[in-house]
């Protein structure tokens, strides 16, 4: 499987910046992605984060591993922890 990678960066109400990639399958666009990685934010308990297209750029594509694969199959996406 080949995700699209988003190089993304939410700027927390603190001041500090919380950096994740978010991959997802080929053809998804930024705003979804934008939507996945707001999900994933708040699931970790963040709630006060600006995350736009200004902090979430397309940086590459790549072949999934096992892991990707399985999170992209039952979330829709997939998130590197920077």
């Amino acid at each position: 499987m080949k995700l699209q990678v988003f190089d993304t960066y939410a700027k927390l109400s603190d001041g500090n910046t919380n950096h994740i990639d978010i991959l997802m399958p080929e053809g998804k666009s930024k705003d979804e992605a934008i939507k996945c990685g707001t999900t994933y934010l708040e699931s970790k308990g963040l709630k006060d984060f600006t995350l736009t297209s200004e902090e979430c750029r397309f940086c590459h594509i790549q072949s999934a591993n096992e892991q990707q694969e399985k999170d992209v199959n039952e979330n829709g996406y997939a998130i590197i922890q920077m």
